[in-house]
């Protein structure tokens, strides 16, 4: 066989056809065109469905903004559309109890610092003092349980605030840190901790007196009521 023949024969298979690393290739750009089309459409569908949600929320708190406007003033029901203290209608009302009524709340504007001190701050000094002051070896804000300054416990209050729930006190974030999230109980039941944080805060929120919301001042729209119906209505159907 001649050099020229098998020059022919070696163009001839060159051009045939497709090599396997060509085809992966291939396929592999293929595949990436179509998982980007399938994300797309995911997305689209997603924003679809939220657009009906929104859509069936702006309908049914119109209907609610209809009933609303046609009540008298006098109809003890308005007074779930407090602005400040936001509950269920009772027409919507899911079977629930508020602790507080209506336009009640504590606020620590009222609130007493020396029962902080003499009540909750005993017991964060004692049992977190390890990680939440600034002198711990493996310090960690907030400083809620700073002490070894005469004045320490005014800190304490102020990084301790966020954390207790004077409304609630089962719902404070000290609280549930102990149970059910178990963080560095101090005995071996995070219950009885929990319990005994709670214990605490309650005591202390009993000393903070409630305040009555003046509704003279409240100036908020009735637009504003209906986007925050709209928004939790909205929050409720993607939970």
């Amino acid at each position: 066989m001649d050099a020229v023949t098998r020059a022919t024969r070696q163009r001839g298979r060159r051009t045939g056809g497709f090599t396997l690393l060509e085809i992966m290739i291939t396929l592999t750009v293929v595949a990436i065109g179509l998982m980007a089309m399938m994300m797309m459409q995911v997305q689209a569908m997603k924003d679809g469905s939220r657009g009906r949600h929104r859509t069936g929320a702006a309908m049914i708190a119109r209907d609610q903004i209809e009933r609303i406007q046609n009540m008298p003033f006098s109809d003890s029901a308005l007074d779930v559309m407090d602005p400040l203290t936001w509950t269920t209608p009772p027409w919507l009302d899911n079977g629930s109890d508020a602790s507080l009524d209506p336009g009640e709340s504590k606020s620590y504007a009222n609130a007493d610092i020396e029962n902080f001190r003499t009540i909750v701050y005993p017991l964060l000094t004692q049992y977190c003092a390890g990680c939440h002051s600034s002198g711990a070896p493996t310090a960690q804000s907030p400083y809620f349980a700073e002490s070894g300054a005469v004045d320490s416990y005014l800190a304490a209050y102020e990084a301790a605030k966020s954390k207790m729930d004077l409304d609630d006190p089962a719902e404070s974030r000290f609280v549930v840190r102990l149970d059910p999230e178990f963080h560095n109980c101090w005995t071996t039941s995070c219950v009885n901790d929990s319990n005994m944080m709670q214990a605490r805060i309650q005591q202390f929120a009993d000393t903070v007196p409630l305040t009555q919301l003046d509704r003279g001042e409240i100036e908020k729209s009735e637009v504003d009521r209906l986007l925050e119906l709209v928004d939790a209505f909205t929050r409720e159907k993607h939970r």
